[in-house]
């Protein structure tokens, strides 16, 4: 894809391609590390049924992806405007507490389903919103959790 354009659907094509059943999704100027634990993703995700299993970015950004992890939705007489949050409490993810935690959104690193989270339509038209956009779009479908233990480098 052109750079910074096509973001979606270069998402689309890219997992339209996996013959997997998991797929791990990872920015291209991350580097993994001794803290990215790929097979302990994928036994989370099995034992669990999560379709999306985030890590964390080992830097500034880390820490702030896992303070604003909950979209906000409220309606309007303008409509619907989404703001993403700081939660008021942390649900832990059963089995995994005080490690993995029940989220909307995660980090551009983690393990998920590719009949579940491949099944997310993604738009075209957008371009640099495209991350946000794709769990936006999962609320109510795919469920998440960021694991704090898994980390790459950013």
């Amino acid at each position: 894809m052109p750079a910074e354009e096509g973001w979606f659907a270069g998402r689309a094509l890219a997992i339209s391609q996996v013959r997997t059943p998991y797929f791990v999704w990872v920015d291209d100027d991350t580097a993994f590390n001794k803290e990215t634990n790929i097979a302990e993703m994928l036994k989370i995700a099995e034992k669990t049924g999560y379709d999306i299993i985030g890590g964390g970015l080992g830097s500034k950004a880390r820490r702030e992806w896992q303070h604003y992890d909950r979209f906000d939705i409220p309606y309007s007489e303008k409509g619907f405007c989404y703001n993403r949050v700081r939660p008021k409490y942390d649900i832990p993810l059963t089995g995994y507490e005080g490690k993995c935690f029940v989220v909307d959104v995660t980090a551009n690193f983690y393990l998920a389903r590719t009949a579940t989270a491949g099944a997310i339509r993604m738009d075209p038209q957008f371009e640099q919103k495209a991350h946000r956009e794709f769990f936006i779009d999962a609320l109510g479908k795919l469920r998440i959790t960021y694991c704090n233990m898994f980390v790459v480098g950013h």
